[in-house]
């Protein structure tokens, strides 16, 4: 390649801008004064480097924003309930542990108690698992929908009672009055291993009518 460097006129007050321009062998010269004659220059190339200077009033500048459109969206609202908790399970386990399988999946039903503005938490097993170890425990979590709120909250334990002949049942009181509660349950065998939980039912609380 050859490198011819020509220097464009720059208006008064200015420097003289340079101009490299770069050239290939196969670039021809074209004469101007065959006007009218259109001449072919297959495969030339031509770079041209600006030293960075401003071309003069007169020259056109070009201005490139790379800035993203802005997006109007509303903000993303938290989903409930958050996800359960995870059980975690003993480290060590005796060897007959091994021959009787996970406690069950609990079954919640709730129900309203108007007079106590309080709610009762009752729950089963919709068939009896006799490869299951027997139950030591249940523990009881809530979960409290803010509506308000812009990230979820978390569940909760609020109880541990000890394994009775199902089905069972309890009543949860002083709740806030015109907020939204979800339940959960899960079984704790005698060796300290946790089942599923059960699925979670929900309610909201309404404060109820005094006389």
């Amino acid at each position: 390649h050859q490198v011819v460097y020509t220097t464009l006129p720059a208006p008064s007050g200015q420097n003289p801008v340079r101009t490299t321009v770069m050239q290939n062998s196969g670039l021809r010269q074209i004469n101007p004064q065959n006007s009218g004659v259109t001449v072919r220059v297959p495969q030339t190339t031509a770079y041209v480097v600006n030293s960075g200077l401003t071309l003069g009033s007169g020259t056109p500048q070009l201005t490139v924003h790379h800035r993203p459109p802005p997006v109007h969206s509303e903000p993303l609202r938290p989903v409930h309930p958050a996800p359960l908790p995870e059980a975690q399970q003993p480290s060590r386990l005796p060897p007959e542990a091994a021959n009787h399988s996970l406690p069950q999946k609990p079954h919640l039903k709730l129900a309203r108690v108007q007079s106590q503005n309080g709610i009762v938490l009752s729950w089963s097993v919709l068939e009896v698992d006799r490869s299951c170890a027997s139950v030591d425990s249940y523990h009881l979590y809530a979960y409290h929908e803010d509506p308000s709120a812009t990230v979820p909250s978390q569940w909760k334990k609020i109880g541990e009672v000890k394994a009775l002949p199902l089905p069972m049942a309890c009543t949860l009181t002083q709740f806030v009055s015109g907020s939204k509660y979800y339940f959960a349950v899960r079984a704790k065998d005698i060796y300290g291993r946790f089942g599923l939980f059960c699925d979670p039912q929900s309610t909201d609380v309404i404060a109820s009518q005094s006389s």
